[in-house]
């Protein structure tokens, strides 16, 4: 027996008021529930830490310091920040069974702000995307799962498409932005939830929130308060030059021999570096890949997300391509002794001045995000 349902979206009608011309409306539709199933819909109440926020403040220099009362075993207290309107996730739902197959299903969800969402929470409706992660179409028609049943659910976004034959991989690169369930925390654990009977109604599952998966490197470059003489700053075409991080063919290959290095249900590997791979950062009218921009003080910010690395043995070298006072300068840091790790933010400044008539950089790691212990300063 199907029971036919009509499903009326949450806030429907502040939804449909705040579609732009770019956005369909979702029309409410009817879908049939199969026997033995129950219609689930997601809410989400974000991601945890700064990665996807600009990360240090234009009047601060310090950055992002995390708060006093952050547990950073369990991240208690950790506020989370709230995916951008339009943001698409895969969920996957797993049954939790043993000794047998479980059943899994996963679909595509975009994040919409509406107003009359639960304080905290971001709904996700179902979507088609392209390769990308582009919403193609949006729905409503929930994901169907088996009544009285436990599931475990898993998400990440952008929902790009996965590497075939790899059950549920990705390629995750040097430069980008991948946040996911993890099971480093509690908040962050795929949620588990029992799917129980509930003739006529759709059940809500909160999904647990998010943490990038990949680290991020942040620089603020400075002149010094006491030298009038360094009137201007900026970057050269050639931009910021990381070399030495994780290369991402490093580490696992799908049945065609298609290199992939991130699974749905597992937390990004930390690797060592490689000399010879090389991440450059150069400035963009496009604000979504912005990396570089200029304070309103002056100074310079520069951030990079880079995979995972161990640079113990291998160091990371970051050379900055700069402009002072109109002039071409370089200058070099090299990091290492340390462990960037997925989902950690890892800040250092740059403090510029001139001695004896030479341009001279002086370094600090001034702040961490998320868990790390910082270094004393070398």
């Amino acid at each position: 027996m199907k029971v036919k349902l009509a499903i009326l979206i949450s806030a429907a009608c502040c939804f449909m008021a705040a579609c732009t011309k770019e956005q369909a409306v979702v029309e409410p539709q009817a879908y049939d529930v199969p026997e033995g199933m129950r219609a689930v819909q997601f809410t989400l109440p974000g991601v945890i830490g700064a990665p996807l926020k600009e990360a240090s403040r234009a009047e601060s220099r310090m950055g992002n310091e995390p708060g006093d009362d952050v547990d950073y075993k369990t991240l208690e207290n950790e506020v989370p920040v709230s995916l951008p309107d339009g943001t698409t996730l895969w969920i996957k739902a797993q049954e939790i069974v043993e000794e047998q197959i479980p059943h899994e299903v996963v679909n595509s969800y975009v994040v919409r702000n509406i107003s009359g969402t639960e304080e905290g929470q971001q709904m996700l409706y179902p979507c088609t995307v392209d390769s990308m992660g582009n919403v193609v179409e949006e729905s409503s028609v929930p994901m169907f799962l088996k009544v009285n049943t436990r599931y475990r659910f898993h998400a990440v976004s952008p929902a790009r498409a996965f590497v075939e034959g790899s059950n549920f991989g990705l390629y995750v690169n040097n430069k980008e932005y991948v946040i996911a369930t993890d099971k480093r925390y509690d908040q962050t654990r795929p949620k588990e939830v029992q799917i129980t009977e509930g003739e006529g109604t759709v059940q809500i599952v909160k999904m647990n929130k998010l943490i990038n998966q990949t680290a991020q490197l942040e620089f603020t470059i400075y002149a010094a308060d006491n030298n009038p003489n360094i009137y201007s700053l900026d970057v050269m075409p050639q931009g910021v030059e990381i070399s030495g991080v994780q290369n991402r063919y490093s580490s696992k290959e799908s049945a065609d021999g298609e290199p992939w290095n991130w699974l749905m249900e597992d937390t990004l590997e930390v690797r060592v570096g490689q000399y010879d791979e090389r991440v450059v950062i150069r400035k963009t009218n496009d604000a979504d890949d912005n990396f570089i921009r200029k304070n309103d003080d002056g100074s310079l910010y520069v951030k990079c997300p880079i995979l995972p690395t161990d640079v113990f043995s291998t160091p990371i070298i970051v050379l900055f391509n700069l402009e002072v006072n109109g002039i071409p300068t370089q200058y070099e840091l090299m990091l290492r002794e340390k462990i960037f790790r997925s989902g950690y933010t890892y800040h250092y400044k740059g403090e510029l001045d001139i001695q004896n008539g030479v341009t001279v950089m002086t370094w600090q790691y001034v702040s961490w995000d998320i868990g790390d212990v910082p270094l004393i300063p070398r």
